[in-house]
Formats: C-alpha cells, sequence, structure tokens
C-alpha cells in the first residue's frame, strides 16, 4: 500500500513537471513570436515615419502587412512622443491602413487593457466622428487617466465642464493629469472657471476646520474646490478676481488661503484690495499668504497695511511681513527702521531681525536711530530682561 502511494505520488509530480515545461515551452515559443512582430513592426515604422518621402513610400505597401495587434501595440508605445512630420505620418498610416475602426471597437471592449490602448490612441481619431467622452465616463480610472492624458488642447477644450466634474472625488494621480490638461488649454477655461467657482455653495467648513463641522455631500467635497482653485492660482486672469472674492469669506480656512493665493495671478487694482481685507483674516495661514502675495505683485502701496502685521499675535505672520517689507524694496525697508522706535516690542524685535537678516545678505549695516541705540544699548536692566522676554515668546509663537 506505502509503495503504490508513493509511485502515485511521483507520478503527480512527474505529471506536474511535465505540464510545467510544456506550458514554459509554450510561453517562450508565444513570447518570442510576439517580439519578433514588435521588432518587424518597429523597423518598417522607423523607415516611414522617420527617413525620407521616397523610402517611406518604398515601404508604405509593406505596412498594409503588418500585424494588427502588434502594429496598435507599438503605435501605442510611440504615439504621444511624436510630433511634426512624424505625427502627421503616423495618421496618414492609421487612417489608411484602417486602424481606426480597430480603436474605435477596443473603445467599447470589455478588457480594460483594451479600453486603456483606445484611450491613448484616440487623438489620432477624426474629431468630427468620434466621442471622447465615452472615455471619462469609463469606470476604470486609468482609463479616464490615459485619455485626459493623451488629448491635445484642442480636443480638451468642448470637454472642460466634464474634466472639472471629474475633480469630484479623484485621486491624486487622476487629478494632477486633468489640472495639467487643463491648464494645457490656457485661459479657454476661464468662464468655466468663473462659472463653477461662482454656483460652488459656501457656508461649509471640513471635519476639524475652525467653525462648525459639517459633513461634505457626494458634489461638495472640499478637495474639489481647492483643485480649482489650485488651478485658478496658475492662470493670470483678472476675470477671476470677481469669482475668487466669495472663497475668500469661506468657513474653511484652506479654502481662504488658497483662494487668496489664487488672487495674485489677478494683477490688479482689485486684487490688491482684497489681499489687504485678507490681512484681517483670522487664520494665521491666510495673512501668511495675503502677505506674500502682496511682495509678489509688488505692491508698494500697502506697506502700511503690512506693517500693521508687524505685531501680529501670529510668529509665522510677523516674519512673513517682516520678508515682504524687505522684499518691496527702498519703501518697505525705510517703513522697518521706522519700527525700530515703536512701541510694540514684538514689532521692534521682528523689524531688528529683518534688517539685520538683509543686512548679512547685502553687506551692508542698518544704521538704527540716535533714539534706538540709546534705548537699546545694552545698559539697562529694564531692557535686558525685556530682550530676554521677547526673545522667549519670539520662539514660542503659536498659529492662531
Amino acid at each position: 500500500m506505502r509503495i503504490q502511494l508513493f509511485t502515485i505520488a511521483w507520478s503527480l509530480v512527474g505529471l506536474l513537471t511535465i505540464v510545467y515545461l510544456v506550458a514554459g515551452l509554450i510561453f517562450d515559443i508565444t513570447t518570442g513570436l510576439i517580439e519578433r512582430r514588435k521588432q518587424r513592426v518597429l523597423a518598417v515604422l522607423a523607415v516611414l515615419l522617420f527617413e525620407s518621402d521616397a523610402e517611406a513610400n518604398i515601404v508604405h505597401q509593406r505596412a498594409g502587412q503588418l500585424p494588427t495587434r502588434a502594429l496598435l501595440a507599438v503605435i501605442q508605445t510611440l504615439a504621444f512622443d511624436l510630433e511634426g512630420q512624424a505625427a502627421q505620418r503616423l495618421r496618414t498610416l492609421v487612417r489608411t491602413r484602417g486602424l481606426e475602426r480597430h480603436i474605435r471597437r477596443r473603445a467599447r471592449s470589455w478588457r480594460w487593457r483594451r479600453r486603456i490602448q483606445a484611450a491613448q490612441l484616440h487623438y489620432l481619431l477624426d474629431d468630427a466622428h468620434f466621442d471622447r467622452s465615452v472615455f471619462l465616463n469609463d469606470r476604470h480610472p486609468l482609463v479616464r487617466a490615459r485619455a485626459i492624458e493623451s488629448m491635445t488642447p484642442n480636443q480638451a477644450a468642448p470637454l472642460v465642464p466634464e474634466l472639472l466634474g471629474l475633480l469630484v472625488g479623484a485621486d491624486a494621480g487622476l487629478s494632477w493629469v486633468i489640472k495639467q490638461t487643463l491648464l494645457g488649454v490656457g485661459e479657454a477655461i476661464v468662464p468655466d472657471l468663473i462659472r463653477f467657482l461662482n454656483e460652488w455653495p459656501l457656508g461649509h467648513a471640513r471635519p476639524g476646520a475652525s467653525g462648525p463641522e459639517v459633513s461634505w455631500s457626494e458634489d461638495s467635497q472640499p478637495g474639489h474646490v481647492l483643485s480649482v482653485l489650485e488651478i485658478a492660482a496658475n492662470l493670470s486672469d483678472p476675470r477671476l478676481t470677481l469669482a475668487l472674492r466669495r472663497h475668500c469669506q469661506d468657513q474653511d480656512p484652506v479654502i481662504r488661503q488658497m483662494a487668496v493665493r489664487a488672487l495674485i495671478s489677478g494683477r490688479g487694482a482689485s486684487a490688491e484690495e482684497l489681499l489687504i481685507e485678507a490681512l484681517d483674516d483670522t487664520d494665521a495661514r491666510v495673512r501668511v499668504a495675503a502677505l506674500e502675495g502682496l511682495e509678489r505683485l509688488g505692491m508698494t502701496r500697502s506697506v502700511g497695511a503690512i506693517g500693521h502685521r508687524l505685531g501680529d499675535r501670529s510668529w509665522i505672520v510677523r516674519r512673513a511681513a517682516g520678508a515682504a517689507l524687505d522684499g518691496l524694496g527702498a519703501p518697505g525697508r525705510l517703513l522697518l527702521r521706522s519700527y525700530l522706535t515703536h512701541s510694540d516690542p514684538f514689532a521692534r524685535d521682528m523689524a531688528r531681525r529683518t534688517l539685520d537678516t538683509g543686512a548679512v545678505k547685502t553687506g551692508v549695516v542698518s544704521v538704527p536711530s540716535l533714539q534706538h541705540r540709546r534705548a537699546d544699548d545694552g545698559t539697562s536692566s529694564t531692557n535686558n530682561d525685556e530682550r530676554l522676554a521677547l526673545s522667549a515668546n519670539s520662539k514660542s509663537g503659536s498659529i492662531r
């Protein structure tokens, strides 16, 4: 009995070994055939796309005899990187070889890998005879990402509302692809951005944000409007200023901060007015964003409003105010020197820190006034005690 069991066990091991070897042999043969077909297709396409017209015409007939599956696989790896004459020749090959029908068929396939292939090749199809929104509604996120990534600006322009809608619930990768595609379209997306920003409901706060905790519905997620505000922040269009004004009053400080950053793209009197209003925001991050925006826009007329923030209760705001005044050039540094004798010890300390830092960078030593030197010559124990307390408070400043 034991001998029979031993014989059966070894027979099973031998059978499994034979099956494994046969399967491996079949896989190697199939893989080798596929690779040889791809190499043959690649050699023909190299001549057809990159060589002279005479040589391309010679191999054009051979291109019609290439296997469709291998041809589409090779085109999928090359199409996205081609431009100029090579891209035009590829479009001609797709049209004359009848590959448009195969791409459309793969766009409706139940296999997601074939739909990805169609998503990467759809821009080779005629715009008038193919609805690209079919990819935007695909159930597989990778298909949507590949389709959006391969769109040209002209193809993406009519789909801007749909692309903005896809930002709802999108993961980081898909969100990045959508934003890059929309920014590639350029100023043509501004009307849709304005419409979205005007229709977005205000009065919501994310869980954990300052203000009442409100649960977000499926159509009103904070990441959605933040992504749209990020797109607006990278477009230098003054038409966005009025639409951004609403979101500077949102209950979510993160949304207010992004809206303030987006105002920098406005570059107008309205944008400067809104940035100055944001200096009085209850959240320190929003005030810092406003200070950085005023510095970036070079608003020297706002040095007075920036100077008031040198005595802010938050240390990061005081630091940003000092950096903004220093970055605005002579008017800002002149105001910094005037604050060396200010009654507020925090404002006086930040002015001194900023001027000292600027002196180290430029090699120019700032000369304080005689009154300030007498008040801070180190001979008074009261001033020494105040200096120590001020240093301790500055290091322990909190964000509020």
